[in-house]
């Protein structure tokens, strides 16, 4: 329903009138967060697992995983081959490791538990996770979370997540909520040949992740959300994957920081930016970037923000280049950009949006150049809040029968006709 800009003006004056009111917020949470008692709520599970290190040497057996069982990787473990399905959940506890399914199925179904999971106050690195199904796994397939109280160094970088992690040739099918979960300052995480369908969300990179690459990835059916959240994340590489049929492929965006929640706080310095999205193939999916461009959010569920507000998404330097939509949506809302020699067929490229009444619009700058577009695709600039010049730079964007599109500053060389 369209709340007509008059009533949503009354009311926004109206909630901060109550806002000024002592004890009278009706947006303030009502509850304080006891962050003290988050992470001692999952770390560490009571899950009474056999340990990697027990089977040193020889493979693990179907005939111990026929019940709910989970299995401690504190060594490196291989699955033997096996027609039945292993009962089994993996917690992953140490560095240096890795897990090889050989292609057998890890059976979660009715189990409430994730395939993979590290621990969530504890930093690991340098695991290879490959060769294996995960099929109907609790709330996450893989769960690579990494929770810091809202602690920061002294000089005010960021704790390190997890980092060097692989994921490869992993399929993961009905997971409960998320496929794979990449937690808050994650670094140089792989995930590569990777199968996820029937998810929430497919993928989901947190705050600060940065350098991972995702690459010939299937995500398909993901029913509610993105295949591919990029949340305050930075300087990843989303590749040679296909999206087929998500609620989205890609949304790319900067989410508030915020003090509301499952942990206290989740803080979202960083911009998501300067990330690559190329060679991808995208049916009826769309790619949104800067996807929170102007949204509302609550007072006290952001930090930073004390009073009901619009919120400025920040996703700038990004490159979409040499992808191919096929009755999909590209939505760029944030500048610099640059889409580069992607093909649309049947699909929209919309470029801007309208800040709200008084804000300054924003001025895109970056580069639109050799696009293909066929008869039924279209460009279009989105709302009024465009302010284009010679900073955004249209060149080579043709038909399907090479002719120059009258876009914007849109100029054609090589013989284009107009």
């Amino acid at each position: 329903m369209r709340v007509p800009a008059r009533s949503f003006t009354l009311l926004l004056l109206a909630l901060l009138a109550l806002q000024a009111l002592p004890g009278c917020n009706p947006l303030e949470p009502k509850d304080p967060l006891d962050c003290s008692i988050r992470l001692d709520r999952y770390d560490d599970p009571d899950w009474s697992c056999r340990k990697a290190s027990d089977y040193a040497g020889s493979c693990i057996p179907a005939d111990d995983f026929q019940a709910l069982r989970c299995l401690e990787l504190d060594a490196s473990a291989t699955l033997c081959a096996d027609e039945r399905p292993f009962r089994m959940h993996v917690y992953l506890t140490t560095s240096g490791v890795s897990f090889d399914g050989q292609g057998q199925t890890l059976e979660l179904e009715g189990a409430s538990r994730p395939g993979f999971r590290t621990p969530y106050s504890r930093t690991l690195s340098d695991i290879t996770v490959k060769n294996v199904k995960v099929r109907k796994p609790g709330k996450y397939g893989v769960d690579l979370k990494r929770f810091f109280r809202g602690e920061e160094l002294e000089d005010g970088r960021a704790l390190e997540g997890h980092s060097r992690i692989t994921l490869q040739k992993v399929e993961i099918e009905d997971s409960g909520q998320i496929g794979i979960y990449v937690g808050q300052n994650s670094r140089e995480i792989v995930i590569e040949d990777v199968t996820i369908k029937r998810a929430f969300m497919g993928i989901y990179l947190e705050a600060g992740t940065s350098e991972s690459r995702i690459t010939r990835a299937l995500i398909q059916d993901s029913r509610e959300r993105e295949g591919i959240a990029v949340d305050s994340s930075h300087h990843n590489i989303i590749e040679d994957s296909l999206f087929v049929g998500n609620g989205h492929a890609i949304n790319v965006y900067k989410n508030c920081g915020e003090v509301s929640g499952q942990v206290c706080p989740i803080r979202r310095p960083d911009d998501a930016s300067h990330n690559i999205i190329r060679r991808n193939v995208f049916l009826r999916d769309d790619v949104n970037v800067a996807w929170r461009q102007f949204k509302v959010y609550a007072a006290g569920h952001c930090e930073g923000i004390d009073v009901v507000g619009f919120w400025r998404d920040h996703a700038a330097h990004n490159l979409i280049e040499e992808n191919r939509f096929e009755d999909a949506l590209l939505d760029v809302r944030d500048a610099p950009v640059k889409v580069i020699r992607n093909q649309f067929q049947n699909s929209f490229f919309t470029l801007g949006a309208t800040p709200p009444s008084g804000d300054p619009a924003i001025e895109f700058t970056g580069i639109i150049e050799g696009n293909r577009f066929d008869p039924g695709s279209r460009f279009q600039f989105n709302g009024s809040g465009i302010l284009f010049d010679e900073g955004l730079e249209f060149r080579d964007n043709v038909d399907t029968q090479g002719k120059c599109l009258l876009y914007g500053n849109n100029v054609c060389s090589g013989g284009a006709k107009r």
